[in-house]
């Protein structure tokens, strides 16, 4: 295991030959030294790092020059080359990594999902690839509703598809000033929208400034009809008459 700064750089392990499973106790040990300092040679060659180790006669042998097996020996000349220090580390210590698994077996079932930390891993830090802004008004410009709602937007009046006749909707108002029925006109606009023409009587409502400039705000010509003569409004009157006869039999 390579660690620099208490983190983690590189993994190495391999299993011993059959060969290699009949050496001593400490022969194992020193080939495991020697493997990883070659495995990671492009790292450690020209630095100076600290080998630990749990096996603490490799403290006498490395750092002698007493001589050993002729198999020690050879292990010893090829670590030459690299400047290192041999520090020994207990097995059980918490802090020696090595074998940690095997020294550190969980007592308790974990739920511990691989899957799931995988996809919560991809969603939190994978960065999709996103549309540019040319591609959006690209794509835009193609689709048949979303090029309908921009040019209603841009022009104000929604195409009409459907044309209601005769449709009749009511509300009700406290005063007969224009300041109380103005909003409730806004409230019909919002729903079916803003009409060419709008058509009233001349009620006071509609005579005053304040329903001029509601006109003029939004967009459309105010026709009133011909003073004393109800018969020019004659679907509205007669559905007056029709709600009055309804509200009166309830």
């Amino acid at each position: 295991m390579l660690i620099q700064e208490g983190q983690v750089v590189s993994y190495a392990s391999r299993s011993l030959t059959d060969v290699e499973s009949r050496y001593s106790q400490t022969e194992p040990e020193m080939l495991a030294v020697v493997f990883g300092v070659e495995k990671f040679h492009i790292y450690l060659h020209g630095s100076t790092f600290t080998v630990i180790t749990d096996h603490k006669p490799l403290l006498g042998i490395i750092g002698s020059c007493r001589p050993t097996s002729v198999r020690i020996d050879r292990w010893r000349l090829r670590l030459m080359p690299y400047e290192f220090t041999l520090i020994y580390r207990p097995g059980k210590d918490a802090e020696n990594p090595a074998d940690y698994l095997s020294r550190h077996p969980r007592t308790k079932p974990s739920r511990h999902n691989d899957g799931e930390n995988y996809v919560n891993y991809v969603a939190n830090t994978a960065l999709p690839n996103a549309l540019s802004l040319e591609e959006v008004r690209k794509e835009t410009k193609q689709d048949r509703v979303l090029v309908a709602v921009m040019t209603s937007i841009s022009t104000g009046m929604w195409n009409s598809r459907l044309v209601s006749h005769r449709f009749p909707e009511v509300e009700i108002v406290k005063s007969t000033s224009a300041h109380a029925t103005v909003p409730k006109i806004i409230s019909m606009f919002s729903r079916f929208g803003t009409p060419s023409v709008l058509k009233t009587d001349n009620g006071a409502p509609f005579n005053g400034k304040e329903f001029s400039i509601f006109a003029q705000k939004y967009g459309f010509k105010h026709r009133k009809i011909t003073p004393l003569w109800p018969e020019a409004n004659g679907e509205a009157e007669r559905f007056v008459q029709s709600l009055n006869k309804f509200v009166h039999t309830c």
